[in-house]
């Protein structure tokens, strides 16, 4: 294959830390980082913060191996139900990922949740 022998650099995991420091140069604020599975058990409260910036990367939900039956939906159900309490009590979101829009249009639900909370209407 014409891909074979080159060498690609993979998902580094050091984007909190690259975002933190735009954060923190942005106006000298402070961050913390945490995962969405501590957010989703109650272990890391978002209504303690006044931004929650959400990286999504390139997860999405995949359906290739049913067998690990893992999906890594891009907002989960208890994930959209957190984060809709906290914008509409006043918290400030900012999400990126590369699927936020295609993973989040296949249902009316989830279209509201991406219109009224996100803010955003996939064409």
């Amino acid at each position: 294959g014409e891909w074979e022998g080159m060498k690609f650099a993979g998902n580094t995991f050091d984007y909190p830390f690259i975002h933190g420091k735009a954060i923190q140069a942005a106006g000298g604020y402070s961050f913390v980082s945490s995962s969405d599975e501590a957010v989703e058990n109650g272990m890391v409260q978002p209504n303690q913060y006044d931004v929650v910036d959400y990286l999504l990367g390139l997860e999405k939900e995949d359906h290739s191996n049913p067998a690990r039956n893992t999906y890594y939906k891009t907002f989960s159900s208890p994930m959209q139900r957190i984060l809709t309490s906290y914008c509409q009590s006043g918290g400030n979101l900012l999400v990126s990922g590369a699927y936020i829009g295609s993973d989040m249009n296949n249902s009316q639900g989830i279209r509201s949740f991406t219109q009224d909370i996100l803010e955003y209407s996939f064409g």
